[in-house]
């Protein structure tokens, strides 16, 4: 599937062309614009990212601040946001830090910055297009990090570039995208796509939201010294 392919799909859905029309070189333009500007947006929403992107980067001894992005010092993408962190130590088996992630309120409170050791957490200004990481306290090795970003979907440069996408991302894309493109045409998208792009959404959603993990209050639990119950021996189980 193309940019154009989905852009005619979104186009028939409000019944700008029918089946087996063309569309024309204008309107692809303005197909491509639009879905751009979509993928702009979409990559802003948690619940609509499919997957996280896993970088491993190396730190340098005695350096604090790393810029990530085009021509930055570490060689990963800008991250929209740094989900967690891991601070990888050279022990046999290696093990893995977990690194905190600062606000910005985290890292002002930190009153003495200027300290080398083991790092036990990053700062991210979100600054753009360089991203600045700040680590404290400052690395006194050259240590590897993993860092875990919310994937991004890369903007499209042509009507006939692929659109590469998980399963449930298709339906949902052309009726979003239907729904972006009825002003510019002149039209109201129907109910019915407004509630199917709502339902393809809400799919989408379900696959990127992990389900909460239930817990009991252990001050509520009774630890009465016995295993579980045997319903076949009717008895607790020693």
């Amino acid at each position: 599937m193309t940019v154009l392919d989905l852009g005619t799909d979104a186009l028939q859905e409000l019944g700008i062309y029918g089946i087996g029309d063309t569309v024309s070189a204008a309107d692809a333009a303005k197909v491509l614009t639009v879905l751009n500007r979509m993928v702009d947006a979409e990559n802003t929403v948690r619940a609509n990212i499919y997957t996280l992107n896993f970088a491993t980067v190396t730190l340098t001894p005695s350096l604090q601040t790393y810029t990530m992005g085009p021509g930055g010092t570490l060689a990963a993408t800008r991250p929209i946001r740094i989900e967690r962190a891991n601070l990888v130590l050279s022990s046999s088996p290696s093990s893995r830090l977990p690194l905190a992630i600062y606000s910005e309120d985290e890292w002002a409170s930190i009153a003495v910055q200027q300290v080398v050791t083991i790092p036990q957490g990053i700062y991210n200004d979100g600054n753009f297009p360089l991203a600045t990481l700040y680590f404290y306290p400052i690395p006194d090795q050259g240590y590897t990090v993993e860092l875990y970003t919310w994937q991004q979907v890369a903007q499209f440069v042509a009507t006939t570039d692929a659109v590469v996408i998980p399963p449930g991302y298709q339906d949902y894309w052309v009726y979003e995208l239907a729904i972006r493109l009825a002003p510019s045409f002149g039209v109201q998208p129907s109910g019915v796509t407004v509630a199917m792009a709502k339902r393809a959404e809400l799919r989408v959603q379900s696959l990127n939201t992990p389900s909460p993990k239930m817990a009991s209050d252990p001050a509520l639990v009774r630890d009465s010294g016995r295993g579980g119950w045997n319903r076949i021996s009717r008895s607790f189980n020693p």
